[in-house]
């Protein structure tokens, strides 16, 4: 789910845009990629790992079956890290991909991540 409200910041002296506000991404589902067992992958298209660039790391939050996930877990701990298999030409976005630290095996988990974005998500 994401709430945009379509809204430019703008510069206060020339009153001219200067960008996308920033945009949260809130509760998006992910699965763990089956492979390795640490890669979260977005649930909506499993082939890639985030569905959006995140813009700020520090902002990302995850939650495993309602409970929140910080990334210090000692079993759940996590890492958003770059994501080398997801490069747009077309813009100057950069995409990450979050990585459990450890490998996860959970049946049917329901993940969520709340993370922020860019407006042009």
């Amino acid at each position: 789910m994401s709430f945009d409200y379509n809204i430019l910041m703008f510069d206060p002296m020339s009153q001219l845009p200067i960008g996308a506000c920033d945009h949260h991404q809130w509760f998006e589902r992910y699965v763990v990629n089956q492979n390795d067992f640490r890669t979260l992958n977005y649930a909506g298209m499993p082939s890639i790992n985030q569905r959006a660039p995140i813009n700020g790391a520090s902002l990302v939050q995850i939650w495993i079956h309602g409970e929140q996930v910080y990334s210090s877990d000692p079993v759940y701990g996590w890492q958003v890290v770059l994501d080398p298999d997801r490069i747009d030409l077309t813009t100057d976005n950069i995409f990450y991909k979050i990585v459990f630290n450890n490998p996860v095996r959970l049946v049917l988990p329901l993940i969520e991540v709340s993370y922020v974005s860019v407006q042009d998500y």
